[in-house]
């Protein structure tokens, strides 16, 4: 069964079974509703980053306040650059996050 470690409060960690597929997002929703952010969630890549984030949206009630940074889907080696959607959605992503 997976496990995976959520901070109860600043000094305390818990470990929680997972169930199923939503759980992980149940269960960061759950840690983090009622305490002061912004709180920072790293996915192991861009398909777990946006399962993750349109399931914290369906657990969170204040979901206008997820956000999900996209992927420069690009590597340092390439010779092009992101596609200017990333670019912006990125700038916009992060300009929300400064306010």
């Amino acid at each position: 069964m997976d496990r995976t470690r959520l901070p109860i409060n600043s000094s305390e960690e818990k470990n929680q079974p997972l169930q199923s597929d939503s759980a992980a997002s149940h269960a960061i929703a759950e840690a983090v509703t009622g305490l002061a952010g912004p709180f920072l969630i790293i996915a192991q890549n861009s398909l777990s980053a946006e399962k993750i984030f349109s399931e914290l949206k369906f657990f969170l009630k204040k979901s206008e306040n997820v956000v999900y940074l996209p992927d420069w889907e690009t590597l340092i080696y390439d010779s092009f650059s992101p596609h200017d959607d990333i670019i912006s959605n990125r700038l916009e992503v992060l300009n929300k996050i400064q306010e």
